[in-house]
């Protein structure tokens, strides 16, 4: 997260500032941590670490993005390709790769995707169809607000997570279920 921020602000590795040597070293350190597979190891509570992962492929691949410096071209191919491995059968993602999904890990990976995208890695179709598949399951008021996980309540937090998330694979900001899921929103 303090390297996304760093880089949300401009800071690399390559550009001089005050920031300089600081991002290097999280770079250095962060990338120390990734295995062959793409998998970023940490220490973090059980149902942390899939957020984690997914925010340290949102960063390394808007790295390589901002950069272009190849030491981050494999790095992020490989979180890349976790990520799209890691996708479950319900089309989304959540603490252990394959198994399930909720709405809250999944956007995270979404994020992810398009960082990888905006990057330069493709990524399939398929991928997109299975997480609106996925959205659609926890779809509420004709997807204007959504819950957690499939059955359950909608929630203010993952109506907003999931309307960014559509908004990621192709809905227009005059689509009504956003404008309405929108003043939901506005309205809490």
């Amino acid at each position: 997260m303090a390297l996304l921020a760093f880089q949300g602000a401009g800071y690399t590795h390559v550009n001089p500032s005050e920031f300089q040597d600081t991002v290097a070293k999280g770079w250095e350190a962060l990338l120390a941590t990734q295995n062959s597979e793409g998998k970023f190891r940490g220490e973090a509570a059980y149902n942390q670490t899939a957020y984690g992962q997914a925010q340290a492929t949102i960063a390394v691949c808007e790295i390589f993005a901002m950069t272009n410096d190849d030491n981050f071209r494999e790095p992020a191919e490989r979180a890349t390709k976790y990520a799209l491995w890691c996708q479950s059968g319900q089309g989304g993602w959540r603490y252990e790769p394959k198994q399930d999904s909720d709405t809250s890990v999944t956007g995270w990976y979404v994020m992810a995707l398009e960082s990888a995208k905006t990057a330069g890695f493709e990524i399939p179709n398929t991928t997109f169809d299975k997480i609106s598949r996925y959205l659609d399951s926890v779809g509420q008021d004709d997807g204007s607000k959504y819950g957690y996980m499939p059955g359950q309540d909608y929630r203010l937090s993952m109506t907003a997570e999931a309307l960014l998330c559509r908004q990621y694979l192709g809905w227009k900001q005059s689509d009504s279920r956003l404008l309405n899921g929108t003043r939901y929103i506005l309205a809490n």
